[in-house]
């Protein structure tokens, strides 16, 4: 299920209260600029489409959302909370994306990437990196291939993490899609109001 923000302040409001707004074990936050045509073309072209294929994972992304997933959002409870807590004005600005992209302590050399996390709590996090040289089918594939693990990974609750990770470096290899296991010192994830 798709989830287009502001900032990462956004997030982290979004986080707090997650818990018992849905039961999105797994989480997701794409992170890209417009520099990166391909990939970002690709997300705003299939957006819907990634909204339903996602399945048990909600994604993040710093965006201005499609007018045919507006209409789609509408009767999601999570969305018209949210956009009476933002002000309903979704911008995309490329600091408030190299923000994030600190947060997660994620290089600019690495943008476009995947983050994948189950709680902003947690220090420990997945990043997949190598999307920038991936043509449109090839993106296709390997969100479909991203889910998919997720899902297999999750109907198996004693895996750790590690278990997700060997998965996805495994699927995704003949993509050339890096994956990173990361343990983050500061897990610092207070909202500004």
């Amino acid at each position: 299920m798709g989830f287009p923000i502001r900032n990462l302040n956004d997030l982290l409001r979004v986080e707090q209260r997650s818990t018992s707004m849905w039961p999105y074990p797994i989480k997701a936050f794409f992170i890209y600029t417009n520099k990166n045509k391909q990939f970002s073309s690709f997300i705003r072209d299939k957006f819907l489409w990634l909204d339903r294929v996602s399945g048990s994972v909600i994604f993040y992304l710093i965006n201005t959302p499609p007018k045919e997933w507006l209409e789609v959002a509408q009767e999601r409870t999570y969305w018209n909370h949210f956009i009476q807590m933002s002000g309903g004005n979704i911008r995309y600005d490329d600091r408030n994306v190299h923000e994030v992209a600190d947060y997660f302590g994620v290089n600019r050399s690495s943008i476009p990437c995947v983050i994948l996390f189950r709680s902003l709590q947690e220090s420990e996090y997945i990043a997949l990196s190598g999307f920038g040289s991936l043509g449109l089918e090839e993106l296709r594939l390997v969100f479909e291939k991203i889910f998919k693990i997720t899902e297999e990974f999750l109907r198996y609750p004693d895996r750790q993490n590690q278990d997700y990770v060997r998965l996805l470096t495994a699927r995704l290899r003949p993509f050339k899609i890096n994956t990173n296991f990361i343990h983050r010192e500061d897990t610092n994830t207070t909202a500004t109001h």
